[in-house]
């Protein structure tokens, strides 16, 4: 790929993450201090987990806890996960490459890490971690654009 086309997709995937498509979940533990009992993470129904692509197993990065469609040709993952960032990070790399994606990209902003991801010239992602408000525990937001985003028939 070329660097310009490095460069649009991208821009294509940074796109997708500050357009509003995220939906962010969080751990609410009742007082808001961090430091409360937080509930296991609910996963995700049947319904929901049959919308991700085929091949895309995120379990071994946490729980799916939900599987929107913003918008056709468009999907948001959200994951429940244990752990620091810098692991959950790899493990989520890992988990994309076995589903056939390829990293463009990754950032760790100190706060969050995020990774960008492509498969074939038409899907491209994004995946943006962020620290939970339960201790030890992160929210994921994986959001797909293009013809990969959705099962395969």
């Amino acid at each position: 790929m070329s660097p310009r086309n490095t460069w649009g997709r991208r821009h294509q995937v940074t796109s997708l993450v500050t357009g509003g498509l995220l939906v962010l979940a969080a751990c609410s533990g009742g007082s808001g201090s961090g430091t409360a009992a937080c509930p296991a993470p609910r996963p995700a129904s049947g319904d929901e987990l049959a919308r991700l692509p085929r091949g895309l197993d995120l379990t071994p990065v946490g729980t799916v806890t939900a599987v929107d469609v913003p918008q056709p040709g468009y999907l948001a993952v959200t994951v429940d996960a244990k752990g620091e960032l810098p692991r959950l990070t790899a493990a989520l790399s890992r988990a994309l490459e076995r589903a056939g994606y390829t990293i463009a990209g990754t950032e760790d902003g100190g706060v969050g890490a995020d990774v960008f991801f492509t498969r074939g010239e038409l899907t491209a992602g994004a995946a943006k971690l962020t620290p939970s408000k339960c201790p030890g525990r992160a929210t994921i937001t994986v959001t797909l654009s293009g013809p990969g985003s959705s099962p395969a028939p």
